[in-house]
């Protein structure tokens, strides 16, 4: 065997140079034919060094999430714990229904992070096989070797197609609000006689508010438009948002407030930063310092953000907002049941202020509601 033949990708012999089977067919001697088929491999060698080189990436961004998942699975479970140990009695069902969600979550989450752990690690292996394979060709110093059995290694080793979905990591994550949130509260119509955490009370600071808005009193504000003879701008007033914040700020703590929203066309409320632009006049963002959902347009539940980013199931009538300043979480809730609606997670370190914005379009009034137990 004395020449190769470039499209059938075989030696053949000076006989089968001219038969019918190569007709027309290119046959190099052996070196040359050597060296020109040692070029696609180096080509694919190097490529498949770049994937291993990312999927190994991956494989450590994927361990490390693991990692973190378990932690934030255990640091939940505790939380879970410890949020239902002075209601123990009334609502062991109840915590063993959560902690059951907990592990159902949670254990979805890590089964296909790890599942999709052991698939980078299979490619990163295939792969690792293929480059080896690749580099004992390349150095393979005797041409005949190189090119025996050239069709097959090519086939398996350099022509196969590469199959490149899920070469990325899995980035999933607990639904922090949804077990981790004031459970106390969540079960009270249940623990009437001992529940002991009940709703933040707040009030209403008219000096921050929008001249356009009227307080019916101290804990509700409407949309009213006004001559403004009797308002006198300054810089704590909002003057293009129609709303208005609590009196007293947060640093610290645990919190959780309802407010009432019912018969509204829209309406905003959340969390806003002490040090939020007052005299802004483009729409409001996470970024802005706005923690907030809202019922906006006939648009349905959306998160404040730009652009809005719109939330599953029903407009509440009633809104629950969860605060954890130290662990930086907020967390809205359907008031009425208790279905986790959105949480944001967050590092606080500015004074942040409950705040309602009745809209423009209404004068149905917006009210925080202190529920009598």
């Amino acid at each position: 065997m004395l020449l190769f033949c470039v499209e059938d990708m075989e030696l053949c012999c000076l006989v089968c140079r001219d038969s019918i089977q190569h007709r027309n067919h290119r046959l190099y001697p052996i070196p040359e034919a050597a060296a020109l088929m040692k070029k696609p491999i180096v080509t694919h060698s190097s490529r498949v060094t770049q994937i291993v080189e990312r999927l190994d990436g991956y494989v450590q961004e994927q361990v490390e999430m693991i990692d973190r998942h378990k932690v934030e699975k255990l640091y939940l479970s505790h939380n879970i714990t410890n949020e239902f140990e002075k209601l123990h009695k009334f609502l062991n069902i109840r915590e063993k229904e959560l902690q059951t969600q907990l592990d159902i979550q949670g254990s979805a989450i890590l089964l296909e992070m790890e599942q999709n752990l052991e698939r980078l690690q299979a490619q990163v292996n295939d792969f690792r096989q293929s480059k080896v394979k690749c580099e004992e060709r390349i150095k393979e110093p005797d041409p005949i070797q190189v090119l025996q059995g050239f069709k097959d290694f090519n086939s398996r080793f350099c022509n196969r197609r590469q199959q490149r979905h899920n070469l990325n990591v899995v980035k999933k994550a607990l639904c922090r609000g949804q077990f981790k949130g004031p459970f106390q509260y969540h079960a009270w119509k249940a623990m009437l006689p001992i529940i002991q955490t009940v709703p933040s009370s707040a009030k209403l600071d008219p000096s921050s508010a929008h001249m356009d808005l009227i307080f019916p009193d101290q804990f509700s504000v409407a949309y009213k438009k006004q001559l403004n003879l009797f308002r006198t701008p300054s810089p704590s007033r909002f003057s293009h948002y129609f709303m208005t914040l609590t009196d007293e700020g947060i640093t610290e703590g645990k919190h959780y407030w309802e407010v009432d929203v019912a018969n509204k066309k829209i309406w905003f409320t959340g969390l806003a930063s002490e040090n939020v632009n007052r005299k802004q006049s483009d729409d409001p963002s996470i970024k802005d310092g706005y923690w907030a959902i809202c019922c906006y347009h006939g648009a349905g539940l959306n998160v404040l953000d730009k652009p809005l980013v719109p939330l599953q199931g029903r407009t509440p009538s009633r809104v629950g907002i969860y605060l954890d300043y130290h662990e930086g979480q907020v967390s809205f809730y359907d008031a009425l049941t208790m279905v986790h609606l959105h949480s944001f997670k967050e590092n606080f370190t500015d004074k942040l202020y409950l705040y309602l914005a009745p809209g423009w379009v209404d004068e149905t009034p917006m009210r925080i509601v202190c529920p009598q137990l």
